[in-house]
């Protein structure tokens, strides 16, 4: 069998379309995503960057080929959510998991601008296992680990239930809330990243509100709809845009309208 077939690929060699990337350049990038990196975290989000942008030549992880349209189409939105997490009624320490990883989206992005609590990177697929694991070893990010493996072995594992759950493009809304329902703390949150339009209210039955008129503002979420659910006295905030980072904690659904960029 070929080198390729045993499950072998050649060594990744220097690309200009994504090594020695210009801090500075990266920063303008961002900006241009409307979305400001810490100063701090500009090298990791450099390395990060590499590091995708040469493992997608083997492994095909994302649809940006370079380091900018990734940064631009798929990384903004996880600063976008870092700054959107802290608006919600989350623990001081939280614990999180992000379920079905990937490519690291949103979850490595996100670590490098809000480290609170512990994060679990959950990834069935070995080569993505391997891949989020080396992107840790060159960019440590506090609190943060990965587990390799189907999300219904990693369940079994946990001490105590989760505070917040993340996703992106995992499975469709329906069936991950009745999969992480049992799984999620009293007052926990679901956050998922889609492009899809949000379930209705009978779709949902039994997740309460969790973000308030209040913190939407203060966050930047353009209210359009207002309702009450049949399964609790609390409302349901919903706000449209190309692309979504949606909130439902026992709860509303939100749409972070300053999270515009394609999804993948």
């Amino acid at each position: 069998a070929s080198p390729a077939a045993r499950g072998y690929t050649r060594p990744m060699k220097p690309n200009a379309k994504h090594d020695d990337i210009s801090l500075s350049a990266l920063a303008r990038c961002a900006q241009e995503a409307g979305v400001t990196v810490p100063e701090a975290a500009l090298p990791g989000l450099a390395e990060y960057l590499q590091l995708l942008c040469r493992w997608n030549t083997a492994m095909n992880l994302v649809g940006a080929h370079h380091w900018r349209d990734a940064m631009q189409r798929l990384v903004a939105d996880s600063f976008h959510l870092a700054a959107f997490l802290d608006g919600l009624p989350l623990p001081e320490e939280p614990l999180c998991w992000d379920l079905g990883s990937g490519a690291g989206l949103p979850a490595i992005p996100l670590r490098m601008a809000w480290q609170r609590g512990t994060c679990w990177l959950v990834e069935a697929r070995e080569k993505r296992a391997l891949f989020l694991s080396t992107v840790l070893a060159r960019v440590p990010l506090p609190g943060t680990h990965v587990f390799r493996g189907r999300v219904e072995h990693f369940f079994p594992k946990q001490a105590r239930k989760a505070d917040c759950i993340t996703s992106r493009a995992f499975m469709p809304w329906p069936q991950l809330l009745e999969l992480v329902a049992p799984h999620l703390a009293d007052d926990g949150i679901v956050v998922i990243l889609a492009r899809e339009e949000p379930p209705a209210a009978g779709d949902i039955d039994g997740w309460e509100l969790a973000v308030s008129d209040d913190v939407a503002e203060r966050n930047g979420i353009e209210v359009v709809a207002h309702q009450r659910l049949s399964s609790g006295p609390q409302g349901m905030i919903t706000a449209r845009a190309h692309a979504c980072t949606v909130a439902i904690g026992r709860g509303a659904i939100v749409h972070n309208h300053r999270t515009l960029n394609g999804l993948d």
